[in-house]
């Protein structure tokens, strides 16, 4: 039993883990989305897209909710 409740505790340990990753590696991908649409803004003011930044700004908070 003792074994048993050994490796539960360590199966939930390594899926904590794992959903941390995941959520950083989310997390990551979104940040470097913003990034692209904060360059674009930067290399063209005039001709700025700035929909996509705030679709982008907008993932970025909803990925860092998580």
């Amino acid at each position: 039993m003792e074994r048993d409740a050994r490796r539960q505790q360590r199966r939930g340990v390594m899926n904590d883990v794992r959903r941390k990753i995941e959520r950083d590696a989310r997390v990551a991908a979104v940040a470097d989305e913003l990034a692209q649409a904060v360059d674009g803004l930067l290399a063209d003011p005039e001709h700025a897209d700035l929909d996509s930044l705030r679709l982008a700004l907008a993932r970025y908070r909803k990925a860092g909710e998580t």
